[in-house]
């Protein structure tokens, strides 16, 4: 048995609603039901930053081998209008730390995009928003190529903004929002399965 490890924020966890509803008990159901040998562990924290999650690091790399890291980190880094650079230097970190101690190991990558009216609509961003959210972005593309990573590029895409598929926050999804979420984060880490199990 393989481990996959969701190492992210409360869009990892399921923030609001039970673990079994969360992306990663969801993308375990699909995985049973094609009878491949992975096992998904959730290492969401809410709020976690990028600066946070180098801190958990290496506890969380000890508790069991990993063999596919899901790398969903950063939103929460743009909330607090930390400098992209350094959440990318923080995420490149992460990348490393885990390919040291885990050589063979996959990782993906995931963004989260979100519109610029809303983070201007709930007073996340400064007078140059747009400029940052962009800078911000960027970083994952960059990311991406550099370390030859899968990029799942907007992870809430289709859910962003839809009221039924929200929770009264409008920023986390419900339950039927994250059944979106896992589609879209299946047709990235899918293939990636089907690939290590024949190989």
């Amino acid at each position: 048995m393989k481990n996959i490890l969701f190492f992210g924020n409360s869009l990892t966890e399921g923030y609001g609603l039970t673990l079994a509803q969360a992306p990663p008990a969801l993308l375990q159901k699909k995985i049973d039901e094609y009878g491949l040998p992975y096992l998904t562990i959730n290492a969401g924290i809410s709020g976690d930053t990028t600066h946070g999650a180098i801190m958990r690091l290496p506890n969380v790399l000890q508790q069991q081998e990993v063999d596919i890291f899901v790398l969903e980190l950063g939103i929460n880094d743009l909330f607090r209008g930390i400098p992209p650079q350094k959440m990318e230097q923080n995420l490149i970190q992460i990348i490393e730390r885990t390919k040291v101690q885990y050589p063979t190991v996959l990782i993906v990558l995931v963004r989260v995009e979100l519109p610029l009216e809303l983070l201007m609509e709930f007073g996340m961003m400064g007078q140059v928003a747009a400029q940052y959210i962009q800078s911000y972005q960027s970083v994952y593309e960059k990311l991406a190529k550099k370390y030859n990573l899968p990029l799942i590029p907007s992870l809430l895409d289709g859910v962003m903004g839809e009221t039924h598929l929200n929770l009264p926050d409008r920023l986390h999804p419900n339950a039927e929002g994250y059944k979106i979420v896992a589609e879209t984060m299946w047709k990235t880490i899918y293939p990636i399965l089907r690939q290590t199990y024949t190989n």
